[in-house]
């Protein structure tokens, strides 16, 4: 059986409405959290603290098949109009009567088919619990069988504007097909939530079976630069060395600050995603023009401004807590790879975008990256797995991600964030070993994100916030992956290609190849 949320008019008459799941009417959709973490909803809001699921997340849940409709051995047809003073102190007395039957010829109902009305006592919030019985009634008093359907009213009518009502094709949010076109953006998976009643905000948002995250301990804006740190420099030990003839250039980038954001993914749609970690640029948010991040804002990046490129990942989750744990060390590698010659590497051009890694997956994925390392400085027994592995206290966790390098050179982005790009093949009889349809290569990124393990019971209740699959025992992290915007000065890059990566130099964490250094 579906019950919407109570409709109250100018009129000051409260009506509540028990609708059919049909073509032309709305079940409001609540949500909460049950005592495993496993986010539920319900037409009937449950008997303790609950937020109203949106439109958005309901598609993006039912697409994703995060959502078991369990089915309805009844359903409702329509209740009268409750009568005003009903929400008030001075309600109608216990068994007030309302005209109500079922679909299915139910004899189960006092015989007059009608559900019978309970009030209980005003709480401490100064609401009204309105009790619908729906079974045997043979007298008076109140039924000592528990209530099945329960609505929370105010204590007085207010005023309310009504919803419009919504289409055939938005029953429960599902869209008409032809809006979900292939180059249509997807609909926000996590729209801010709105309380019901007299709840207070809710600060820890979670999506189907993704850990929860408090965003109030989101980690407040780190320090970042505004101006070039670059620095000429004669020393010996700044210059860059042969190492094994592959180029590579590292840079180290401090986290910016936590969001629900992904402009990638979900652009104009504030709050629409899982939690991510972002590194780099300070102003990445949902309203980001990528095209143009290396001309907007600040960096957290060594080389400041150099470096305007954005950088984010899933936030690590500690679930004890429903903290988002902060990296204490983020480095981004530009290399040469070992497969792509290093002559044939160019600059990425400016806006470049993509993703690596998927997001949806819920076991191990292909490829040696992503991988996990739980790693202690000269200790030998540090070990790599596919998923999160089980890691003590004292430790650290390194994860390991990397970027495809071949790129198609036409397009800064594609549908799906990923074929624009694709990876070198050292079996293919192309110089620089990229397919034909991806023929340009530049520089194969990497990321290293360090994080330090401190609470006893070790890796044992993280996840990463884009987990969106029932944790048992150490198999988090499949769902690794990162987003990269090209936000470089196009000339420091153009200089590290040409005197770190085609030179075949290793140009270490600071030097730029031309006697100059980041800081």
């Amino acid at each position: 059986m579906f019950e919407s949320s109570a409709q109250i008019a100018k009129a000051l008459v409260l009506t509540v409405i028990l609708v059919v799941f049909s073509t032309n009417t709305c079940a409001e959709i609540y949500k909460w959290r049950d005592a495993r973490g496993v986010t539920k909803y319900s037409d009937i809001p449950p008997p303790f603290a609950f937020t109203k699921a949106t439109r958005n997340e309901l598609i993006n849940a039912m697409q994703a098949k995060d959502v078991c409709i369990l089915p309805n051995t009844k359903t409702a047809k329509t209740i009268g109009a409750v009568p005003a003073k009903l929400a008030s102190t001075a309600a109608a007395s216990n068994g007030a009567q309302l005209n109500f039957a079922f679909n299915d010829g139910s004899a189960a109902l006092p015989s007059n088919k009608s559900a019978i009305l309970f009030k209980s006592s005003l709480n401490s919030t100064q609401e009204s619990t309105l009790r619908f019985f729906f079974g045997k009634f043979t007298g008076g008093g109140v039924p000592t069988s528990k209530p099945n359907r329960l609505v929370t009213l105010p204590t007085a009518p207010i005023a309310i504007k009504p919803a419009p009502i919504a289409a055939a094709s938005t029953v429960l949010g599902i869209p008409p097909k032809q809006v979900l076109a292939q180059n249509t953006p997807p609909i926000a998976a996590n729209t801010p939530i709105t309380p019901s009643g007299s709840i207070t905000p809710p600060n820890i948002v979670q999506v189907a079976l993704m850990p929860a995250v408090d965003i109030s301990k989101n980690i407040k804006p780190a320090t970042s630069y505004s101006e070039k740190r670059i620095l000429a420099s004669n020393l010996i030990k700044d210059q860059p060395t042969a190492g094994d003839g592959t180029g590579q250039f590292r840079i180290s980038c401090d986290v910016s600050h936590m969001s629900n954001d992904d402009p990638l993914v979900y652009p104009n749609q504030q709050g629409a995603a899982h939690h991510h970690t972002f590194f780099g640029n300070t102003t990445t948010n949902y309203k980001s023009d990528l095209s143009n991040l290396s001309i907007a804002g600040n960096s957290t990046c060594m080389g400041g401004i150099a470096n305007r490129s954005a950088y984010w990942v899933p936030s690590m989750i500690d679930t004890s807590t429903d903290t988002a744990l902060k990296p204490v060390q983020a480095l981004w590698y530009y290399k040469t790879g070992y497969t792509v010659p290093h002559e044939y590497i160019t600059a990425p051009p400016k806006g470049l975008r993509m993703i690596t890694g998927n997001s949806k997956a819920i076991s191990e994925q292909a490829g040696r990256f992503p991988e996990f390392t739980c790693f202690k400085e000269n200790d030998p027994s540090s070990f790599s797995t596919k998923g999160l592995p089980n890691c003590s206290q004292g430790r650290q966790i390194v994860v390991h991600i990397a970027f495809p390098q071949c790129w198609d050179g036409v397009n800064l982005d594609s549908p799906d964030h990923k074929s624009h790009m694709a990876e070198a093949d050292s079996n293919l009889t192309t110089l620089n070993k990229c397919p034909t349809t991806h023929p340009v290569a530049i520089p194969a990124i990497t990321l290293n994100i360090k994080y330090d393990i401190t609470n006893s019971e070790g890796t044992a209740n993280w996840r990463l916030s884009s987990d969106n699959y029932a944790k048992s025992g150490y198999n988090a992290g499949y769902s690794a992956h990162a987003d990269w915007v090209n936000g470089w000065d196009e000339k420091v890059m153009a200089g590290i290609v040409k005197n770190c990566l085609n030179s075949g130099k290793d140009c270490g964490t600071h030097m730029l190849g031309d006697g100059t250094v980041i800081y």
